[in-house]
């Protein structure tokens, strides 16, 4: 039954994410992401059999828009050709690692 319910609530999850798109869902998420986005994150190292499923929850800033929270697969799809890796500061908040 657990696992039933742990599905659900990723699927619950990802219908939100998948909202961002509309000037609506990007606040919902967003917002979601402020109260439970480091759950997500150690689900994503706690849960292997869900890993790959939280990892495309997860949102990050980039040095293109810093203000805005990106998916990974969003990062990844506005890459330069010629980059073949990507850098990142790990911190407790974007001013803690400034």
């Amino acid at each position: 039954m657990s696992k039933k319910l742990v599905r659900k609530a990723i699927e619950m999850i990802k219908a939100l994410a998948d909202e961002e798109e509309d000037d609506k869902g990007i606040e919902k998420y967003s917002d979601f992401w402020k109260h439970y986005g480091k759950n997500i994150k150690l689900g994503v190292i706690e849960d292997a059999s869900n890993r790959n499923k939280l990892a495309k929850l997860l949102r990050f800033y980039s040095t293109n828009d810093p203000e805005t929270l990106i998916s990974l697969d969003e990062y990844i799809s506005r890459m330069k050709p010629d980059q073949d890796t990507i850098l990142y500061l790990p911190g407790d908040s974007k001013e803690g690692i400034l």
